[in-house]
């Protein structure tokens, strides 16, 4: 599988690579068929020289190890529609009268700290209803205890003070056996980070590189945690 880069084609910034697939005729199989899983030759660019990224061989057993439970991580963010984002919300470093609801974003986390709200939605509920956006009630983001930001080459995260935020964050919860401070940590660790990047292709991509649900669950578990974790429904006060 050869990745043609990113600038094979105009106005185009995503990856791309072909699939040419022959259709087998009677009982005879495809030529060079066979059962092996796809091996992508990786490219940034369409004139570069395309390799196979190979991770070292640390990265390789410690992904062998069990992984993060599901319970952690989960979305919560904010998602708006461009309506909602060019009437309703007004970027400032402190609310209004009208835009009072507080979201924070991607760009306020940095590696374990989290920055005020500087992005403010008007809570016009009919409208929103209209633009087909959903509104979580300020009390549900208390049950998040650290966040991560989504558009990013590598895990950053930061503990939560219960403010509401945007989809270019992800959540993370409570789960017994785990304190968010231990996986803040480890998720802002080089090798957690390291361990990100070698194994998911979105992370290499020189444009829009992301951190998704399913990359961070299967991210390895420490050692010390206890077996049969528990999700825990505690609350964290919101920011005083």
């Amino acid at each position: 599988m050869l990745e043609f880069g990113q600038d094979a084609f105009a106005s185009v910034t995503q990856p791309c690579f072909a699939l040419i697939a022959e259709a087998s005729t009677g009982s005879t199989p495809p030529r060079d068929a066979n059962d092996a899983p796809f091996r992508l030759a990786e490219r940034q660019r369409a004139g570069a020289v395309a390799v196979e990224v190979m991770p070292p061989s640390a990265l390789v057993e410690l992904a062998k190890l069990p992984s993060f439970p599901r319970e952690l991580f989960g979305e919560m963010g904010f998602q708006t529609t461009s309506i909602v984002t060019q009437t309703l919300l007004m970027r400032a470093p402190v609310p209004d009268q009208n835009q009072c609801y507080p979201l924070l974003e991607g760009r306020d986390v940095k590696a374990f700290a989290e920055g005020e709200p500087r992005l403010f939605l008007r809570l016009d509920r009919e409208a929103l209803v209209r633009a087909r956006c959903r509104l979580r009630a300020r009390e549900d983001y208390q049950r998040v205890r650290f966040v991560i930001r989504q558009t990013a080459r590598y895990p950053i995260a930061a503990l939560h003070c219960g403010e509401p935020f945007r989809n270019s964050l992800l959540a993370g919860f409570a789960v017994d056996g785990l304190p968010a401070e231990l996986v803040v940590g480890l998720l802002n660790s080089s090798l957690y980070r390291a361990s990100h990047v070698a194994s998911q292709r979105d992370a290499r991509q020189a444009a829009f590189p992301q951190v998704k649900i399913a990359h961070l669950r299967a991210l390895p578990l420490p050692a010390a945690a206890q077996p049969g974790l528990r999700v825990r429904g505690s609350r964290r006060s919101p920011r005083s």
